[in-house]
């Protein structure tokens, strides 16, 4: 193979690829035996590289949006071969901090191909994204808000806009003038939302408000001050299912992770030797992060 000059952005791109714990990347170089020589495509200082590391250095690259030749995939897999030997020769798998993401980065490859066969035979029947609607949906009986605010950096400036209202100035007019806040832009509009959406104290204020009506006193959160105008109330909108079934199933697969996820630590000899690491839980549930982590691409 012709000698080629390895730029900073080839390195740092094909690093990224061998880094990311979500990509298809195979390491095991320590897992057993060498293979078979008919699947042996090439050797990097006597160390062979299968076909089955090209296919995943090739799926890896393709997986990140690249049209990628095999040709070219096995050139960066030559070049990361020859990085990481060179690593290895250096010690840097013995320092504690490269030693630590190599060993999480194993278990994260492991992890996701451990719930991928776990998920292969997992079905989500439309009888279980009815239940799993109804239950989402039993609870929204409640209102739901339209407001705009104006937001001050002081108490004072609020209080000056205020006085601009009640002089019958335009609230989306003083909000592009005045207001700090993202949505100036657009007249202070915040569109619908729900109490539990907003800040206590905001949440309070639009809920004493009638439809037209703003705060006659700024109302102090941790992001400013601000002056509210309620526009309008409704019962709070359920979604349809159809909009929102994408979403169920989503759950539902997640929920599964946590359960098997959690049925293995309940199994599991866990003992965390760091006094001021323990939980306030007993440890046998599982996260909706490790879930996601779990079940990355």
């Amino acid at each position: 193979m012709n000698h080629r000059f390895l730029s900073a952005t080839l390195v740092a791109s094909m690093l990224l690829l061998s880094a990311c714990g979500g990509q298809e990347q195979s390491e095991a170089k320590d897992a057993g035996a060498a293979p078979e020589p008919d699947n042996v495509v090439a050797r990097v200082n006597g160390q062979p590289i299968s076909a089955v590391e090209l296919d995943a250095q090739v799926q890896a690259q393709s997986s990140r949006g690249q049209r990628v030749e095999r040709s070219s995939a096995l050139d960066q897999l030559i070049d990361l071969k020859v990085l990481a030997t060179a690593a290895e020769d250096q010690g840097l798998p013995e320092q504690p901090e490269i030693a630590a993401q190599i060993e999480r980065q194993r278990a994260a490859l492991l992890a996701q191909h451990l719930v991928r066969a776990q998920l292969a035979d997992f079905q989500v029947s439309e009888d279980d994204l009815r239940q799993a609607y109804e239950e989402h949906v039993s609870g929204m009986d409640g209102k739901e808000y339209k407001a705009s605010h104006i937001l001050l950096d002081d108490e004072d400036k609020a209080k000056e806009v205020i006085s601009k209202l009640d002089d019958g100035g335009d609230f989306a007019a003083l909000a592009k003038e005045y207001s700090t806040g993202p949505t100036s832009s657009r007249g202070g509009d915040l569109g619908w939302f729900q109490p539990d959406q907003m800040v206590e104290a905001f949440a309070d204020a639009a809920r004493k408000l009638e439809p037209g009506e703003y705060t006659e006193k700024p109302v102090k959160t941790r992001f400013g001050w601000h002056v509210v105008k309620l526009e309008d109330v409704r019962d709070m909108q359920k979604p349809k299912f159809e909009d929102i079934k994408s979403k169920l199933r989503n759950q539902l697969v997640s929920q599964h992770v946590q359960d098997y996820i959690a049925s293995l630590r309940d199994k599991a000899d866990v003992a965390i030797t760091d006094d001021s690491l323990e939980t306030s839980g007993d440890g046998s549930e599982a996260t909706p992060e490790a879930a996601e982590q779990a079940t990355e691409d």
